[in-house]
């Protein structure tokens, strides 16, 4: 008699299969999930796994929209920043019984100085090797040049162009800059929200 075929593991993801998960809900997103499934035709099951399937496809797109603004690199070192302060912020919200949503961090001066910190130290660990020119050691652009090309290459040079972009857009933010909207000052200030006011002259 041959010997039987050795059963083989089916595979994890099979594309109609369907498995179960239990879960509770509040009866507010009970109510919305059963307006939604309404609307569309879909059963209360496939409305509640196709909302569960969009918000993974959303934290995907997150990274392809930084990368498509700022690129790959700033991208990446965006999320990791933005990773870390939130990891700070959840961690301090806990540990103070606070909201865990740690919406009260921007008003904290204590929990501020934690994030800004979580921030620098993910900021610092990419930062090259290589010795930083002494300000001043570097001459201005020679003459003809177009002055304020000469100016940002001036600034480049002698390590204070950060600074400057940083007080620009903070200018802008507070509107005493008057420049053209780049399209992004009224969602910045938007999602800012008081916080703006607290930008120095």
């Amino acid at each position: 008699m041959p010997p039987r075929a050795k059963k083989t593991r089916k595979a994890a993801s099979q594309g109609g299969k369907r498995y179960p998960l239990n879960m509770r809900t509040t009866f507010e997103v009970r109510q919305q999930l059963e307006n939604a499934a309404r609307n569309s035709g879909r059963s209360l099951t496939q409305e509640a796994e196709y909302r569960i399937d969009r918000t993974f496809q959303t934290e995907r797109l997150l990274s392809d929209v930084l990368s498509l603004a700022y690129g790959p690199r700033l991208a990446g070192l965006l999320l990791a920043i933005g990773d870390a302060a939130k990891d700070t912020v959840v961690s301090i919200s806990l540990n103070k019984l606070d909201d865990v949503t740690g919406m009260k961090w921007v008003d904290d001066p204590s929990a501020y100085d934690q994030v800004a910190k979580a921030v620098s130290e993910i900021v610092e660990a990419f930062r090259p090797e290589g010795e930083i020119p002494e300000p001043g050691a570097i001459p201005a652009p020679p003459e003809g040049m177009d002055a304020a090309f000469g100016k940002i290459i001036w600034m480049h040079n002698n390590g204070i162009m950060g600074v400057a972009s940083a007080q620009g857009r903070l200018a802008r933010l507070r509107g005493t800059l008057d420049v053209e909207d780049d399209g992004r000052l009224e969602e910045q200030r938007k999602l800012l929200g008081h916080l703006v006011q607290r930008i120095k002259d």
